[in-house]
């Protein structure tokens, strides 16, 4: 290109029509761009006499290279504190050449001394606001003009993300992962992202993706503005796009889903019955359908498949795209041992429908579903499915891939079965968020979780989150006082620092609550400073005598302040500590036998005491000790000895009860004891034994027995009983299935 047209376009740019003589210098010779027209200009290759060009008095200025070198020997020495500062005075209104305009030094840059002052009247000679400085000045203010409109796109762009923030606090977290996601460097989509974000007319996940398809293929839309278009227009427009135009890498990559994550079960002339096992292999066989589990940028697939989901999808080749059969989606959910709970199936509008509606056109549809069904009992289970039933089977790396997916951080944290390791990281990860609903929730889940390490727990009583009002601390206290594991130190903690009567009933129920710490509990509750007693909390005393760990002086003094004979019987049903059970087993008023029988059914007693009511001629203690699932096999075989029909009954029952005295029990004349020891036991001797009784009651009680072993349920197929004989052959059948 001449350089006398380039130059020619500066000078329209500059805002004057050149003269017709203007360049004859220039006219044979080339020039690739402005910057080497202005170097031109720079070296005096010329012969124009503008004012431009000239002193403020109208006087020519000397040499233009010495003018330029002892202004680069002035700004390297003046480095740290150059003259000219880059800023925003009516920024590139003058024209492209050396950024003219773009400076707050006027005074600098216009030799004839201009006001700050927008519209003032200019003291330069020419009394004319476009004068221009020196074009020497312009270039080398050039680069640091344009360092300085850096720095202000950067202040910008941080603005802009700052202002959206505090718009909208609540969507903090989900606005910088659209703002991290914007492929731009100014972040021009981040406003239209947002916009989407807070009318809920998508996900942030989808908006990503659309986002990124958008800045990808926006050169093949006629709108390029993404501004101008309905969200939802917009991504089937780009998916369109994505669907339909695929180069080379694209094809490898569909190479790779073929032979990888898509595995053909079945085809006819038809279609063909693929399971997905990836989620590359779901956008590939489910481009141009609907379906969530084809969204880039959703955890969709993720979350199903982790949550025990396998898909299936049926491509037809005998229907065209107009046909919303074309392609469908059919989803097998498994429950935690792989068992099927239901299957449902979408066409590409993601429309739900029975899978037989689906079917209905295919030849081989009752085959397929078959197929289906059987694949899906063999496929892995998911993650959820392995936490519930095989935990060891999990690595590290499987809890990191799937704690950011939909619900599943709730399930690992409700999951006892979650590793120490693991619930400790997921608390070092959120112990600073700034969410506090987030937060309050994680560390929620990890006070109740039995796996929770003692350090962590230790950590959650003593959190001092400032948006932690005193409701929620009171609320976490309740719930690290209802975990087994909690350590006394950290109870103590608790108990130094609150005077709520709900977190002290807690402290006296934890059967971590050292003697020492319910002996300061009850202090504290009555108000104890010296001698003086001013209050007594009754219900918090019954909870201390009810704990194993208060020591036999603290019991004493605690059975005291039980005068109400209500209470004591409550006492006596409830109470894990021994001393108070002795104390209960040794009173003597018109209530005692009432006592004695609560006492016996209470499942924490202790094995001396129930030795003792276990010698009393009572057939009510006797019954009550019998019945209690928590009594000793030695105290029901020293009952079955003077035990009447209805204790024989309730140690029939009793799955403490030693084979020994079950095997007694099978001779016992009274056919309902036999029926109910066959209904019961877990011994299958017992039931072998019980298979032979010659009452039909209780053989047929055997058959329905879940302990009774498969050569018994065999045997009962002879059995003289029809009914019987029909119970055994609908009992193998039940188990085989």
């Amino acid at each position: 290109m001449k350089r006398i047209d380039i130059l020619k376009k500066m000078a329209y740019q500059n805002g004057r029509e050149p003269d017709a003589n203007e360049f004859w210098w220039a006219d044979d010779l080339d020039c690739e761009d402005e910057n080497e027209a202005d170097e031109d200009l720079l070296e005096g290759n010329h012969n124009q006499d503008r004012w431009e060009n000239r002193n403020p008095d109208g006087s020519e200025f000397e040499n233009p290279e010495t003018d330029v070198d002892d202004i680069k020997e002035k700004k390297e020495e003046e480095e740290n504190n150059p003259p000219l500062q880059p800023g925003s005075f009516y920024p590139m209104m003058y024209g492209y050449v050396g950024l003219e305009g773009a400076t707050s030094t006027p005074l600098e840059y216009y030799s004839g001394g201009i006001s700050e002052e927008p519209g003032a009247i200019t003291n330069n000679p020419y009394n004319n606001i476009y004068q221009m400085a020196k074009i020497e000045w312009r270039l080398i203010q050039k680069k640091g003009m344009l360092e300085g409109l850096e720095r202000a796109k950067l202040l910008s762009l941080a603005s802009i993300f700052s202002d959206l923030v505090e718009k909208y606090p609540e969507y903090s977290a989900k606005i910088k992962m659209l703002n991290d996601a914007d492929p731009t460097p100014n972040k021009k989509y981040l406003p239209y992202a947002v916009k989407q974000l807070v009318s809920k007319q998508a996900l942030e996940g989808e908006i990503v993706d659309v986002i990124k398809l958008f800045h990808k293929l926006s050169p093949k839309l006629d709108q390029k503005d993404i501004n101008q278009w309905n969200f939802t227009q917009l991504r089937d427009k780009l998916f369109a796009l994505r669907d339909s135009g695929q180069d080379k890498s694209k094809r490898q990559e569909k190479t790779d889903i073929k032979t990888s994550g898509g595995i053909k079960l079945f085809e006819d002339e038809q279609c063909v019955l693929m399971r997905v096992d990836t989620k590359a292999a779901a956008c590939f066989y489910g481009a141009g359908t609907k379906w969530c589990i084809t969204m880039e940028g959703e955890q969709d697939y993720e979350d199903y498949v982790s949550s025990n989901v396998v898909f299936y999808f049926v491509l037809r080749k005998d229907v065209g795209k107009e046909n919303t059969l074309y392609k469908i989606a059919i989803a097998v959910q498994r429950d935690m041992n792989n068992k099927i709970l239901s299957v449902d199936a979408w066409d590409v509008l993601d429309e739900r429908m029975f899978v037989d509606t689906a079917l209905i056109d295919l030849k081989a549809g009752k085959q397929i579903k078959q197929i289906i069904s059987d694949n899906s009992r063999e496929v892995k289970p998911g993650f959820l499915a392995k936490l519930n039933n095989k935990p060891e089977e999990l690595t590290e790396k499987d809890y990191e891939d799937h704690l950011k997916l939909g619900e599943n951080i709730t399930y690992i944290l409700e999951n006892n079965n979650t590793p120490p390791k693991i619930l400790e990281k997921i608390f070092n990860e959120n112990k600073n968020n700034i969410d506090i609903d987030k937060k309050y929730k994680i560390i929620g889940l990890l006070s109740s979780n039995d796996n929770t390490p003692l350090n962590v727990l230790d950590q959650i009583a003593k959190d001092s989150t400032p948006g932690f009002d005193i409701h929620i601390k009171y609320s976490l206290w309740k719930r690290l006082l209802e975990h087994k594991n909690i350590s006394s130190s950290t109870i103590k903690y608790i108990l130094d620092n609150t005077t709520d009567k709900y977190i002290m009933r807690g402290i006296a129920e934890n059967k971590n609550s050292t003697g020492d710490i319910l002996r300061k509990l009850y202090q504290k509750s009555i108000g104890i400073t010296g001698t003086s007693s001013t209050y007594i909390d009754h219900s918090l005393i019954h909870y201390i005598m009810e704990n194993e760990n208060t020591d036999k002086s603290l019991a004493d003094d605690l059975y005291t302040q039980i005068i109400d004979d209500a209470a004591k019987i409550v006492l006596a049903r409830q109470t894990q500590n021994k001393f108070i059970q002795e104390k209960l087993f040794n009173e003597k008023d018109k209530y005692t036998l009432t006592y004695l029988t609560a006492l016996a059914g209470n499942k924490h007693i202790h094995k001396e005491v129930a030795q003792k009511l276990a010698k009393l001629d009572d057939n009510n203690i006797r019954f009550e000790l019998a019945i209690n699932i928590s009594m000793y096999p030695e105290i029901l075989d020293q009952l079955y000895e003077t035990a009447d029909e209805h204790t024989l009954v309730a140690i029939a029952r009793n799955p403490n009860t030693s084979i020994d005295t079950q095997k007694k029990l099978t001779t016992i004349p009274k056919k309902d004891i036999r029926s109910e020891l066959a209904t019961y036991t877990e011994y299958p001797e017992v039931l072998e034994i019980l298979s032979k009784d010659d009452n039909k009651y209780t053989r047929s009680s055997v058959i329905n027995n879940k302990h009774t072993e498969k050569h018994i349920l065999e045997n009962a197929l002879n059995d003289p009983e029809k009914t019987i004989r029909e119970l055994a052959a609908i009992t193998i059948k039940l188990r085989n299935k």
